[in-house]
């Protein structure tokens, strides 16, 4: 298991840090950062373990789980245990590490989900399973929001990053889901990203003016790019940002561990969602509720640490910019 320090620093680094965390509890409407205490606002369920592309930058190879699918009984489990909170969750992504379309009963899932009320229920996908008809069923399903990885705005690009996956049939099956869209789900918007990084940089604005096109006039909807980062230290030896702007992200804390619950397939609950096999495993959900874990001594741990040193209190979230604003480009 990864270290874990949690010592409070009496430095300017720990007050920035509280700063930026209360911020980030009035941004959902709380007035402290305990506010987020009594049970997770958001959720990663991880439908679907495996993907069937094999991107450069990810590593999927390197997941390890006994099972591709999340079991039903446990399944319904998080069903029933996020039911009587369904009000206070803002989000559920019925997805984690995996491709979420290989799961044949995603749609179902969509509906429990949507079914006990909880507001915004959406996934990830790298579109090549995305026909017609999955799109129409899972529009239908009641999904709130759907995030497409397209990573290059050229099939050589694109091809050299998303092994296995075929440009033109991904842009074909993701222009589908935006008239199906458009039919059935207006209310459903639509995000199309580019995972940005020295292989694909170049065609940045090029895939931006291609979607956005194409994506049109619902302003919810949005083309972007995230720059890429480092899986947990999967990418050894990974620096997002020169110096001083290194410095100011290891310094801060990040909001996952205080609002997210991703819980992978086999029931584990890792860090977050880029800790792909629970190198820090928080508990499992098999073994006790959502509220116990989330309520927790290793979720305590783990803000304390963030608290006191920022990404520096946990060993694999050090120069991790996953969850850093900066790291979105518009």
């Amino acid at each position: 298991m990864n270290e874990i320090k949690s010592n409070f620093a009496g430095t300017t680094g720990a007050l920035d840090n509280e700063k930026y965390l209360e911020g980030y509890a009035r941004d959902h409407g709380l007035e402290r950062i305990e506010g987020f205490e009594p049970f997770p606002k958001y959720f990663l369920v991880e439908s679907a373990g495996a993907c069937n592309a094999r991107c450069i930058m990810c590593p999927v190879e390197d997941v390890a789980r006994d099972k591709k699918l999340m079991p039903q009984l446990l399944f319904d489990k998080l069903v029933r245990e996020i039911e009587p909170h369904a009000a206070w969750v803002k989000q559920v992504a019925l997805q984690a590490q995996g491709e979420p379309t290989i799961d044949k009963k995603l749609e179902q899932k969509i509906r429990a989900m949507k079914g006990i009320g909880v507001p915004t229920v959406t996934i990830i996908s790298n579109g090549s399973l995305m026909t017609k008809q999955r799109a129409e069923g899972i529009l239908e399903a009641g999904i709130d929001f759907v995030d497409f990885s397209i990573d290059g705005a050229t099939k050589k690009v694109f091809e050299e990053i998303r092994v296995r996956l075929n440009f033109e049939e991904v842009v074909r099956n993701v222009e589908t889901f935006i008239e199906a869209r458009n039919r059935i789900n207006p209310n459903c918007h639509i995000r199309i990203r580019f995972t940005i990084q020295d292989i694909n940089r170049h065609e940045f604005q090029d895939f931006k003016d291609y979607w956005n096109q194409r994506l049109g006039a619902n302003p919810r909807d949005l083309a972007y790019g995230k720059e890429l980062h480092h899986w947990a230290n999967w990418i050894e030896g990974f620096e997002p940002y020169e110096d001083e702007d290194l410095k100011r992200l290891n310094a801060t804390a990040c909001q996952s561990p205080f609002s997210t619950f991703a819980v992978l397939n086999d029931g584990r609950v890792a860090l977050c969602c880029n800790d792909y096999n629970a190198a820090v495993c928080l508990g499992n959900v098999y073994d006790n509720t959502v509220e116990e874990i989330w309520q927790g001594e290793k979720f305590r741990e783990v803000r304390a640490a963030h608290r006191g040193q920022g990404r520096c209190g946990v060993d694999i979230c050090v120069n991790c910019n996953a969850w850093d604003p900066k790291a979105k480009i518009l």
